[in-house]
């Protein structure tokens, strides 16, 4: 990053799309089939070595890359820093940029910007500029509507139609016999929250709106003690942003402050497009770069935008509804961090049959300059008063904006490739949800009352509203609930004290249409809200009571019968564990229909903090052949040993994942496998194994694997050069300092820590080593174990570059690219800048006039750098054995 002032800050949030639309991907089997067998006493995997590929998913589609958040302060920042960032984000396999001004969220700012921030001549040259530039480096651009997120636009006067809009409380206790008068004020101005629900017994409750005049109530004494309740709805006037400090210039909309407009609304679009100064200028730069044909097309099509926003953030709303209301819905790690508060959201997208749900990735609490890329895989101008290391959004109490300030950003394009490779697989066909929990709540509850039990047992499951029974897909087909899109094969209703009564007559026709239904504890028996009579009270009874009669209907005391009662009903997990297993594994199912074949795609995680061994049966196409998709490498491999359960059943044993690791299966309905199966082991044995073929349902095989006398290599013999990054002798230079230390010879590996010299240094570290490989490599293949990863690392043997490293499990094979004789390794290791941060008085570090100690509630020790546990080469046996 160059240290010009306005130098802009790639975002600390990356973003990609957890569910897609359809893209079409064809494998094709090569000649020989893979396994890599292990004693159980070691790690088992179903992965080897080069078999089948398929340039799509080793380069998947620029489409399904992530895309960064690209705050930009102001407008003052040059064209030259701006081509250097873009290109940066090019560089490392991205698909896109979200470009926003950060305006201090409507807090007061420490200099008059008026010329420079959203609404302003400077600030739309950039905005232009930068699409100009993804054009030329082929990114995709999304533009805020408005500063910050574009939840506000500027405005002399935020109190019309279109306007961000609450409904607020105001209440006083009268006692016995007290004259009423003036009605009670709002207690909460200018809310901009929202409060948990309380439950009101509306038999205690009397209506006397229409005795209010004036603001005054006519009804002149109660004749208990009582509350007075007044609900105001208004207009609130949330502000987005600050404005000019001599005031708002009618002439000058970036003088103006900025409100937020009510985005559910007709007007409230039409305010924002109103604003959209710079969409003229946006369109005739597109039409620039096209073709005459091409811009005739263009102009004659109407543009129509879609909404993406966070549904529910941090409000007390019904969050499966409410995304299901916007045409991309969105989440954040810092407020949705678990995956079954994402699934909270995924009812209301898959029965709207939403293509996507995206989501800010990276977002979290006191980890300025310190987040690793395992955390990031597991889960980017500079104005005045700010120092080195640059403009940092939201002061130092949040995770950094990613970019090449970062020492490791140098190494990034790894770690993205594998995203976009697993979202490619993410985003094939639809994806099939085995269960579906009814929940009417106005929060974002707490962990699943079935704990982690439904996803050990292989379960996938939404949770949805009662407002989205009502939607197009939301019927059942073949005993199956929206049969086009997930598919839920069960509902179940989880200790429902109420039930809406429109749900009710749903579920009751579900259950007649036979899909299988389950009530946990007591049945429903009442409606939420206030209801004058009982006649839908009263009728959600009387369809409980049939519901519960009919035969695909089960009532179970607790969590835990709930599997037996699936298993009564025949609902079985698609991806089934067969094994006992007590890490949290998940799984997602996609399934894609191409002229007439299915493919069925699952993508599973080890989320727990062990290693998982386990077996699972698979649900797919019938007599589909079985690929393991290896998303680091860009690799498939064909998987030839497992056992044909059903036509649509397959069973695979010895399934291993790391914590935090993933694998993709695939299962795909094409040409039988034929020709041979390539067995390796990391040891002497004879395996008995089954090879199961579309022509030939199974085949009994006998493989010899001789490791002979080769050995493991611990590679203790390393030299280390470090690049350090560390801060300028001038604070207000955002560039770092990079100086290359002499080299250090090592003899065993241990962390900068121990290191003299390396204490407290970020950086990049070179470690090089010598080995030499005696045996056959076409006989003899070997893997390389790194052992702890803490941030980035690339690896190159004889001057090749290898797969990206899973951090998760930091192992590398050598694809033939090692000799016999001498062989040079080099591991290059990228860290953090939080070590070069802590090196320097945090009171002078500062972002937008704030200092670090100032606006970080806890500043973090430094970090472990570099490799620290033994690096081994490890060998392995091959044997080919012929299938018929």
């Amino acid at each position: 990053m160059t240290s010009k002032r306005g130098a802009a800050g790639i975002s600390r949030k990356a973003k990609w799309a957890i569910i897609g639309a359809v893209a079409a991907c064809a494998l094709a089997a090569a000649g020989v089939l893979a396994w890599k067998f292990a004693p159980r006493s070691q790690a088992v995997s179903q992965s080897a070595s080069v078999l089948v590929t398929t340039s799509l998913f080793t380069n998947p589609p620029a489409a399904t890359a992530v895309k960064w958040r690209y705050w930009l302060q102001d407008g003052r920042v040059s064209s030259d820093v701006l081509e250097a960032d873009i290109k940066a984000i090019s560089d490392v396999g991205s698909s896109g940029v979200e470009v926003l001004v950060y305006q201090s969220y409507g807090a007061q700012v420490v200099e008059d910007i008026t010329d420079y921030v959203y609404g302003s001549a400077n600030y739309r040259a950039v905005v232009e500029t930068v699409a100009q530039l993804a054009i030329k480096y082929n990114l995709t651009v999304d533009i805020s509507g408005g500063p910050n997120q574009g939840a506000g636009i500027p405005s002399l006067n935020p109190d019309v139609d279109g306007y961000n809009t609450e409904l607020v409380l105001g209440a006083y206790i009268a006692d016995k016999d007290t004259s009423l008068g003036c009605l009670p004020p709002a207690t909460s101005p200018n809310a901009n929250t929202s409060s948990p629900i309380v439950s009101i017994d509306f038999n205690s409750t009397k209506d006397v709106t229409d005795q209010v005049r004036n603001g005054n109530i006519s009804a002149s004494v109660v004749q208990n003690r009582s509350v007075l309740l007044a609900f105001y709805y208004r207009r609130n006037g949330y502000r987005e942003a600050a404005g000019g400090f001599a005031g708002p210039k009618p002439s000058a909309p970036a003088s103006w402050r900025a409100f937020v407009v009510d985005h559910f609304s007709a007007t409230g679009a039409q305010t924002i497009d109103n604003h959209r100064q710079f969409q003229p200028r946006l369109s005739l730069l597109i039409q620039k770069q096209l073709s005459p044909e091409r811009r005739k097309a263009h102009n004659a099509k109407a543009v129509k935008f879609e909404l993406s926003l966070q549904p529910g953030y941090g409000l007390q709303v019904d969050v499966a509804a409410a995304a299901a209301e916007v045409d991309v819905p969105e989440i954040e790690s810092l407020t949705v961090p678990s995956v079954d508060q994402a699934r909270q959201f995924g009812g209301g997208v898959h029965l709207a049959q939403r293509k996507l749900l995206s989501t800010e990735l990276g977002a979290a609490l006191l980890e300025a300059y310190a987040q690793r890329m395992g955390d990031i895989i597991n889960l980017a101008n500079v104005q005045a008063l700010t120092t080195w290391p640059g403009m940092t959004a939201f002061g130092f109490a949040y995770s950094e904006m990613h970019g090449p300030r970062m020492p490791a950003w140098q190494h990034y394009r790894g770690y993205t490739d594998q995203l976009s490779r697993t979202q490619y697989i993410l985003k094939k066909g639809v994806e099939k949800v085995d269960l579906v929990i009814y929940r009417h709540e106005f929060d974002l509850s707490p962990p699943s009352p079935f704990g982690s039990s439904l996803a050990q047992a292989g379960y996938s499951y939404d949770y949805d509203s009662p407002f989205n029974f009502n939607l197009t897909c939301a019927n059942v087909t073949d005993k199956k609930l929206c049969a086009t899109g997930p598919a839920y094969k069960a509902l179940i209703l989880k200790q429902q004290g109420d039930i809406t009564y429109s749900a009710e007559l749903k579920i009751l026709e579900y259950a007649q249409a036979s899909l299988p239904i389950i009530v946990i504890g007591k049945v429903p028996n009442y409606i939420p809200g206030y209801e004058e009579g009982t006649q839908k009270r009263d009728g959600v009874r009387k369809a409980m009571d049939q519901l519960v009669k009919t035969a695909n209907v089960r009532v179970v005391n607790s969590t835990q019968d709930v599997f037996a009662a699936l298993d009564s009903l025949g609902v079985r997990p698609a991806a089934k564990r067969t094994t006992s297993l007590n890490q949290l594994t998940y799984s997602v199912h996609r399934a894609q229909v191409d002229a007439g074949a299915t493919t069925d795609y699952y993508w599973m995680y080890n989320a727990g903090n062990e290693t998982a061994v386990f077996d699972v049966e698979f649900e797919r196409a019938p007599n589909a052949n079985a690929f393991v998709m290896n998303s680091w490498s860009g690799v498939v491999h064909a998987l030839a040993v497992l056992t044909r359960l059903q036509p649509a059943v397959v069973a695979v044993p010895g399934i291993v994942l790391r914590p935090g690791e993933t694998t993709v299966y695939a299962f795909i309905n094409s040409s039988a496998f034929e020709g041979a199966v390539e067995l390796q082991g990391y040891a002497d044995a004879s395996v008995a194994f089954t090879v199961s073929t579309v022509s030939n349902s199974s085949q009994s095989k006998v493989a010899n694997l001789k490791l002979k006398v080769v050995p493991s290599l611990n590679l203790t013999r390393w030299n280390l050069t470090v690049t350090t990054w560390k801060a300028p002798a001038d604070l207000q230079n955002y560039t770092s300092t990079q100086v290359v230390l002499p080299t250090i010879a090592l003899d065993g590996l241990k962390p900068w820590s121990s290191i003299p010299g390396l204490e407290s240094v970020s950086g990049i570290g070179a470690y090089e080593s010598m080995f030499s490989w005696q045996a056959d490599p076409l006989e003899f293949g070997a893997e390389l174990r790194l052992g702890t990863v803490s941030h980035t690392v690339k690896v190159q043997l004889n001057g090749a570059d290898l797969s990206a490293v899973d951090s998760a499990n930091p192992v590398v094979d050598f694809p033939r690219r090692f000799t016999q004789g001498g062989n040079r390794l080099l591991v290059i290791a990228g860290t953090t800048l939080l070590n070069a941060l802590n090196a320097v008085d945090p009171a002078n570090i500062t972002s937008l006039g704030g200092s670090r100690n100032a606006t970080s509630p806890v500043l973090l020790p430094n970090q472990a750098y570099g490799l620290m546990d033994p690096v081994l080469v490890v060998p392995y046996a091959k044997t080919t054995v012929a299938v018929e």
